[in-house]
């Protein structure tokens, strides 16, 4: 059985989601693959979820029809570093999952 396609999700309702998940960090799961690696060096764990709860909406939500999640992007000025996140909400919008961060 296929999932229909939910409701559209604002920008605003997006970020308001990613910043009262990322206020309880059990709510937010790092992929295997963005664990750790370069950014691990230069960001802190606290810094990205300080970027998914207080950071700005930079991308999406697009809504993924393979994974039924959507896929967002973060931004945040911490500590002399701009940090992006791409960030996906589950599809009941009760978790999160972080795919890639990036210091530029």
């Amino acid at each position: 059985m296929v999932e229909p396609t939910p409701l559209p999700l604002s920008p605003e309702r997006a970020t308001q989601i990613i910043s009262e998940r990322a206020a309880d960090s059990s709510k937010v799961t790092f992929r295997d693959d963005c664990s750790e690696g370069e950014w691990h060096e230069r960001v802190t764990w606290l810094q990205a979820l300080k970027c998914l709860e207080k950071g700005e909406l930079i991308g999406g939500p697009d809504f993924n029809d393979e994974t039924n999640c959507w896929e967002c992007r973060m931004r945040r000025f911490a500590a002399g570093q701009d940090i992006v996140i791409d960030v996906v909400i589950s599809n009941d919008q009760s978790e999160l999952y972080v795919v890639n961060v990036c210091e530029k």
